[in-house]
């Protein structure tokens, strides 16, 4: 049985709060000020511990880093911009204080657009417990020769996992683990522009550290070419890696033409694949790979028929920028794949749209996007007949689509409840009504996240948002977004009348997205929304006009706000 002795100070609190009113939870001067640099986070915290320093989260009129300081929260994982970073050095005396609060705890940071390098290695000074870091953007870096000649050697003495962007990004690639001595993971996510130095140093570094590499890039291998000579030297890289995870290939010849089918087939020990190619190659000796991603440049139809032979695959990802049709007229045997992305440029098939219902019995999760401006009728009911019982997440969006077309009608003739439906995004062109909303709560009644988009040629929001929120009570995230093609406007009695109902109606709303009128107290009402709404951790309220602003409030911000009004009433009771 669990005694009181089991529980943690933070968790006996939050158990403790969870009994309390509204009132007694701002008021209750025991718990206020612990409980209020607790819920910096989002409402998630007793399990995430993730804190996001950016322009939304970290602005000077929150004041100085000092207040997440006084949280003494224990963060595990950082993620942090450029324009956050910049932010932060103004204030030198509190800035290195700051890295050093969360070097306590962090164990993960992620980068956005800025690296590592003589101007900001100090901050990792402070993180001596950092395992895992990812360095992403088109700005990412790591400058090795930097942190020499400052004489940070060990400098990640006990990071393991590393990812960033290319190996461009990394000088001196070979002297990496001279800064990272206990390195065990590295990560690429693009190969472009890779040249055969690059190559012949990851090579290099595989060589002296094997198993560190967990993607791997394959070149065309033209003998005329210098890379057709490392050719062995790859194969024998990739065979003796058994912790390489994935490889990525870019041809733009056929698959055999290019000499590296031979190298797949070698390549027992991968289980992710990403191809940039004319044609899907034959694939049958790779049968174990579970994840494929494939880019197909050719215009003519595709011939998909050798995934047939890839009976352990789970995620598949297809994008078909050239050829008039997406997937082929003949069903796929795919039983066991259950996330499927199909990006599509130019076709507007319908027998390629059967084709996929068809292949794909167990789907999971399904995102379909478009780029073409017309799209056949009825793909959401076809899609919901079929993946009734298994679909748990469905986005369809048309991006160059500003053709109005009724949810109520793409759900005619539909006769399957889709019960296992929890997540629900639909693109520019599928208009949200009453009668749509009324199909949409009956064949989707478990819907817990709905993304839409708003244009010209939607009906007044509030009288079908109203109808939605009653039908729909256990709604988390409701995302409400200007239509990317096409004007949208609010009334500001519209949207006051929208903040009532949501207030009303969305008890157990976490994230929210709405439309709002220039006129509107925004402050006011995002306070109103997180006094009356406990669950709700973030709001963004978009003005649809011309202009497009967008105010966004979080959890952080409203408490801290109640925290100063509450210092000061106690200042004026002492007076």
């Amino acid at each position: 049985m669990t005694s009181i002795n089991d529980y943690f100070y933070d968790d006996l609190l939050i158990i403790l709060f969870e009994y309390l009113d509204y009132e007694s939870r701002v008021n209750c001067r025991q718990v206020c000020v612990r409980w209020l640099s607790l819920l910096m986070t989002d409402f998630k915290f007793k399990s995430d511990r993730k804190l996001f320093l950016s322009n939304c989260s970290i602005h000077p009129d929150l004041g100085p880093v000092s207040i997440l300081m006084a949280s003494q929260f224990a963060y595990e994982t950082l993620v942090i911009s450029k324009s956050a970073l910049n932010w932060v050095s103004p204030y030198e005396d509190n800035a290195m204080p700051f890295f050093e609060f969360l070097g306590q705890s962090i164990t993960e940071m992620i980068l956005t657009d800025f690296g590592v390098d003589r101007e900001t290695h100090q901050i990792f000074k402070a993180l001596p417990l950092l395992r895992r870091l990812k360095i992403r953007g088109t700005n990412s870096f790591l400058k090795i020769k930097d942190l020499i000649d400052l004489n940070c050697l060990a400098l990640f003495a006990n990071l393991n996992d590393l990812e960033i962007s290319s190996p461009l990004c990394i000088d001196r690639i070979c002297d990496l683990k001279l800064i990272m001595p206990n390195l065990k993971s590295l990560n690429f996510t693009d190969f472009a522009h890779l040249e055969s130095r690059h190559l012949r140093n990851l090579i290099k570094l595989e060589k002296d550290n094997p198993g560190l590499l967990r993607t791997m890039y394959l070149p065309m291998f033209q003998e005329n070419r210098d890379d057709g000579k490392h050719k062995n030297e790859i194969i024998e890289c990739i065979k003796r890696n058994f912790a390489l995870q994935r490889i990525i290939h870019t041809s733009h010849v056929p698959l055999k033409a290019s000499s590296v089918s031979d190298v797949l087939d070698e390549c027992r020990n991968i289980n992710e694949i990403f191809l940039y190619c004319t044609e899907v190659p034959e694939i049958t000796s790779f049968n174990h790979i579970s994840v494929l991603e494939i880019k197909l440049t050719n215009e003519y139809l595709p011939n998909l028929s050798p995934l047939n032979a890839l009976s352990q695959l789970k995620r598949l990802e297809i994008e078909v920028k050239e050829s008039s049709c997406c997937f082929g007229h003949n069903a796929l045997n795919l039983t066991k794949v259950e996330i499927l992305k199909l990006i599509i440029w130019k076709s507007n098939c319908n027998e390629c749209y059967q084709a996929i219902s068809r292949s794909f019995p167990f789907l999971r999760e399904f995102q379909l996007i478009t780029f073409c401006n017309a799209t056949p009728r009825g793909q959401i009911k076809s899609f919901f007949s079929v993946w009734s019982s298994s679909l748990s997440e469905l986005t369809i969006r048309h991006a160059n689509s500003c053709i109005g077309i009724p949810l109520a009608s793409e759900l005619n003739g539909c006769d399957k409840i889709c019960s296992a439906l929890k997540s629900l995004h639909l693109g520019n062109n599928i208009v949200i009504n009453g009668n749509s909303i009324d199909k949409l709560c009956l064949f989707c009644p478990n819907l817990l996240t709905f993304k839409f988009h708003v244009g010209s040629a939607s009906p007044p929001i509030e009288r079908t948002l109203e109808k939605f929120l009653i039908a729909m009570p256990r709604l988390r995230t409701l995302l409400i977004h200007p239509s990317e093609t096409c004007f949208f406007n609010v009334t500001f009695d519209e949207a006051s009348m929208i903040i009532e109902i949501i207030i009303k109606y969305g008890r157990n709303l976490r994230n929210l997205t709405i439309p709002t009128h220039y006129k509107t107290n925004h402050t006011h009402a995002m306070k109103s929304l997180f006094k009356n709404l406990e669950y709700l951790s973030f709001v963004q309220l978009k003005e649809m006009d011309s202009r497009r602003y967008g105010y966004v409030m979080s959890r952080v911000k409203y408490l801290e706000s109640m925290q100063e009004n509450f210092n000061k009433l106690t200042e004026m009771e002492g007076k």
